[in-house]
């Protein structure tokens, strides 16, 4: 890179910021550029803002007009209702949420409370499908300290 502006760095992670509704990006810079990036950038203020401009490196192959980000990388497949109540029994968070003890209380819990007798009813019964939804989006907001409820 010859543009003292331009900083090169590895996108490494996102994280939503829910209450703005807003991303935070994350790029990792090597720490012997750390005085480049504050002669470009600055130190990050809490009453101001730096506006900078993001752009995907392609080193190889050279990408032409009118592609698609489809086209570039692949949409990452969904994953299922099943497979999210999975996850989330699996979270001691979730366990506290709904006043269980262990990842098998949560499994019954779910199926109780959205009426299925297998978790992967959830991706087929839309009454299910709503209940677990409502319950995951309540817990979400749970963990953001936004809690319904309360």
């Amino acid at each position: 890179m010859t543009d003292a502006a331009i900083i090169e760095a590895e996108y490494v992670e996102w994280k939503m910021v829910k209450t703005r509704k807003a991303l935070q990006l994350i790029f990792e810079v090597p720490l012997e550029h750390q005085a480049l990036v504050q002669a470009a950038l600055g130190t990050p203020m809490p009453d101001t803002s730096t506006p900078v401009a993001i752009a995907r490196m392609y080193l190889e192959p050279t990408v032409t007009e009118n592609v698609t980000v489809a086209e570039i990388e692949p949409p990452r497949p969904q994953k299922s209702l099943a497979q999210i109540a999975g996850i989330i029994c699996a979270q001691p968070a979730f366990w506290k949420y709904i006043n269980v003890a262990d990842a098998d209380a949560a499994a019954d819990y779910v199926r109780g409370h959205c009426n299925v007798s297998s978790r992967a009813a959830l991706d087929h019964n839309e009454d299910a499908a709503t209940a677990f939804r409502t319950l995951n989006t309540d817990y979400k907001l749970w963990l953001d300290g936004r809690d319904l409820a309360a």
